[in-house]
């Protein structure tokens, strides 16, 4: 392939993923917690065990302690708690309270419509590209 195809390429991904969160923004904006405390609910909110301060930080792709800033002002808001993590007590697990699952829950109700428009196989192909490019990108910026 050449440069001028990968660089196209490169540059509509960049523009649908900034299409995407400025969506994203303008149905979150009414709930004050913005994008990273957006995407910190759902990366919570969709594991399926009790995650760290540290395991979050990697899964977003942040520093850690820009995730500490983001977890206390979740917490402020009643979205998130931190309790004692039992398998390493010097560790906090970080946990998303009934309210942050309610507002996870709305706000995802809100943008239902948006992720109808596209088709179930498409969304399994574009999940299947997506970890490709997560999967390579992480491989060379490791090196």
């Amino acid at each position: 392939m050449d440069n001028a195809g990968l660089l196209s390429r490169v540059h509509m991904l960049y523009l649908a993923s900034h299409n995407l969160r400025l969506l994203i923004d303008q149905k979150i904006k009414d709930n004050h917690i913005g994008f990273n405390g957006w995407m910190l609910l759902v990366c919570i909110r969709n594991e399926s065990q009790i995650v760290t301060q540290r395991e979050i930080a990697l899964r977003m792709g942040l520093k850690e302690p820009s995730v500490g800033e983001l977890i206390k002002q979740l917490m402020k808001q009643k979205l998130l708690v931190r309790a004692v993590n039992i398998s390493d007590r010097r560790k906090y697990a970080i946990k998303i309270t009934d309210q942050g699952v309610a507002m996870y829950n709305e706000i995802q109700q809100a943008l239902q419509p948006l992720f109808h428009t596209i088709f179930p196989g498409q969304m399994e192909q574009l999940d299947g590209l997506l970890q490709t490019i997560l999967t390579a990108t992480k491989r060379y910026t490791a090196e």
